[in-house]
């Protein structure tokens, strides 16, 4: 295969697998969609990411805004009703992956080959890493830590030093992060099953008291594309896909030390982002046909007009209770969407 071919693939990469490979495992829009059972008030908020994918999105509940990662765009925020380009040395470098910390007001970018970039009172500068593919960003707002993945393996930010935790498990790919804050474990989802320069350890893996452990189960033959932990239940879900069927495996989820699958009430999807909002207690999923919401055991589609698209990132602003999804279709944005967060009453 070229190297031009595979550099292509790269700089496409999405904080988990990259667009091309999403596609080839399913179409852009299913072609059966079940019935919906309650429907979100989606409202396109135009923009940049309605020609260019929105790779990643990140809140800042305290100012009410928005920042979206935009392929060949940089990083733009949505304020008051409008979007903005943040501007800087950004914008010159590929944007992978973000996170708010809310405890300094500050942006974290990973980048395709530029490492960690930081963005704060307006002003872009390099965070460290230099050279480093980012993949994956993680804050514990209790720690004060930042968490940094990618082909490097996991590295750690705190106090202004960085530090590589990776253990026997540098130098092999991580796409996804997770944290339990009360057992402070950080889960990783690894992205190397497969064969040749991919083989490797894949599935979730945990790291605790400075001790790396694998969650074993089915998952351990997986592509783990996102995670999400739910603090209120103990439960850690994960988006997967088994990349010798080439196909998606949908959600699963690790509760007790053990995984079970998390998919009734739809067909098995590729899932790129996952988000749980702790105020209505309801994890959401996008998919290739929009976002789904997880209650009571079992999915339902939002509906709405981000039924027609794949949604590549999810973000929940918990402050204002507002549900925010970056379309794609066809490798093609279909734009930042966002609709209200259905009420604890309503689920």
């Amino acid at each position: 295969m070229p190297s031009s071919f595979l550099a292509m693939l790269a700089l496409l990469i999405v904080c988990g697998p990259s667009p091309l490979i999403k596609t080839a495992r399913l179409p852009q829009r299913n072609s059966l969609i079940p019935k919906i059972n309650s429907s979100y008030a989606w409202k396109d908020t135009g923009g940049p990411a309605q020609t260019d994918e929105a790779f990643s999105l990140a809140c800042d509940p305290r100012r009410n805004t928005v920042y979206a990662l935009i392929l060949n765009q940089g990083v733009w925020k949505y304020q008051g009703g409008k979007w903005s380009s943040t501007g800087g040395s950004i914008a010159g470098r590929t944007p992978l992956c973000s996170i708010y910390d809310s405890n300094h007001g500050t942006l974290y970018v990973g980048t395709y080959t530029s490492g960690v970039w930081k963005y704060k009172a307006g002003a872009w500068s390099f965070a460290g890493l230099r050279n480093q593919d980012i993949e994956a960003l993680y804050y514990d707002s209790r720690t004060n830590t930042l968490f940094a993945g990618g082909p490097s393996g996991v590295w750690t930010f705190k106090s202004g030093v960085w530090k590589n935790i990776g253990g026997s498990l540098s130098g092999y790919l991580v796409d996804a992060f997770a944290y339990d804050p009360i057992n402070k474990i950080l889960y990783s989802g690894y992205n190397n099953a497969g064969s040749g320069s991919q083989q490797g350890p894949s599935g979730v893996w945990k790291y605790q008291g400075g001790k790396w452990t694998s969650t074993g189960g089915q998952l351990q033959s997986y592509q783990i594309y996102c995670l999400e932990f739910d603090p209120d239940s103990g439960v850690l879900y994960a988006g997967c896909a088994d990349p010798q069927q080439m196909q998606g495996k949908g959600v699963w989820k690790y509760q007790g030390g053990k995984w079970s699958s998390a998919n009734k009430g739809w067909s098995i999807y590729v899932v790129s982002a996952l988000v749980y909002n702790p105020v209505n207690k309801i994890l959401y999923a996008g998919v290739g046909n929009g976002v789904w919401k997880y209650t009571s055991g079992s999915w339902k589609n939002t509906g709405g007009g981000v039924s027609q698209y794949w949604e590549y990132a999810l973000i929940c602003d918990t402050a204002h209770q507002m549900l925010y999804a970056g379309c794609v279709q066809m490798g093609m944005g279909k734009g930042v969407w966002r609709a209200p967060a259905e009420p604890l009453s309503g689920h």
